[in-house]
């Protein structure tokens, strides 16, 4: 359990640390943290709390031992056991160590090695899902297992990330309480539309 915190931990350092006192324009993702390093695990539910500052930098090694932004970690609806033990699959990149994971060495942990490739999994779950549907196809759809915990300021603030200009994008924001675009909206100097993320919600 320990460990699975651990690698949260570390795939948190995708986001920015949030000053709660600051209403200058703040962005949420750190541009300089490799996005193939932002891992969530399924099976657990959990926040992150972005006002924290990271555990570990972006190379992977510890910044403080007191530093902490994974929260409210649960499995099955009640406080993970930080001492049980848990079997998580992942790539073969990961698990021989690849992003400098705390707890993955390459050895170690590693109780099986698959033939298959990643893709093939994915298309036989895919093909095996869609056998059980009367349509023949899935619906797929995120579970939500994880969000940002709730920031509590009287400051206003002014919290942004960049995504595509699209229409598309805006239209799928319009379902999302907490997201909207910035207005007038905006956009950076490679294009990227500025939208704004509200933590108080």
């Amino acid at each position: 359990g320990s460990d699975v915190k651990e690698w949260l931990e570390r795939s948190a350092g995708q986001f920015n640390q949030i000053d709660v006192n600051s209403s200058a324009e703040q962005n949420l993702l750190d541009t300089t943290f490799p996005t193939f390093n932002f891992d969530i695990i399924d099976g657990v539910t959990f926040e992150i709390d972005v006002t924290q500052p990271k555990r570990y930098d972006n190379d992977g090694v510890l910044i403080s031992e007191n530093n902490s932004r994974i929260t409210n970690l649960q499995y099955q609806g009640e406080a993970i056991d930080l001492e049980a033990e848990f079997l998580i699959v992942t790539n073969n990149y990961r698990a021989s160590g690849g992003g400098n994971f705390p707890a993955i060495d390459g050895t170690s942990r590693e109780t099986f090695e698959g033939p298959d490739e990643n893709r093939g999994v994915l298309r036989s779950y895919i093909i095996s899902e869609a056998a059980k549907s009367s349509t023949g196809s899935i619906d797929p759809s995120a579970d939500n297992n994880w969000r940002f915990s709730t920031v509590t300021t009287s400051t206003e603030l002014n919290v942004v990330f960049r995504t595509s200009p699209l229409d598309e994008v805006a239209t799928i924001a319009q379902t999302l309480p907490a997201v909207a675009p910035t207005s007038p909206l905006k956009t950076d100097e490679n294009g990227f539309a500025l939208y704004t993320i509200d933590l108080k919600n």
